[in-house]
């Protein structure tokens, strides 16, 4: 499962972006993927785990579990 950093969410859309340790890539977090307890939003700096799906509409992050959060 790989592992990143919320880049930026905004809360209000309920969408953000991670960037993926490794490659650095980016891919798109949207609220109904986040997994974990607590409030359903990124915070940026965090540690986050996912699962990368790749489709149409480019790659995004599923089930998002926070390593650490502040």
């Amino acid at each position: 499962m790989p592992s990143g950093v919320v880049m930026w969410f905004d809360a209000e859309e309920g969408i953000g972006v991670i960037r993926q340790d490794g490659d650095g890539k980016a891919v798109t977090a949207e609220r109904s993927a986040i997994q974990a307890p607590g409030p359903a939003v990124l915070i940026q700096g965090e540690l986050v785990r996912f699962d990368v799906t790749r489709d149409a509409q480019g790659i995004r992050a599923d089930n998002i579990l926070r390593v650490r959060w502040w």
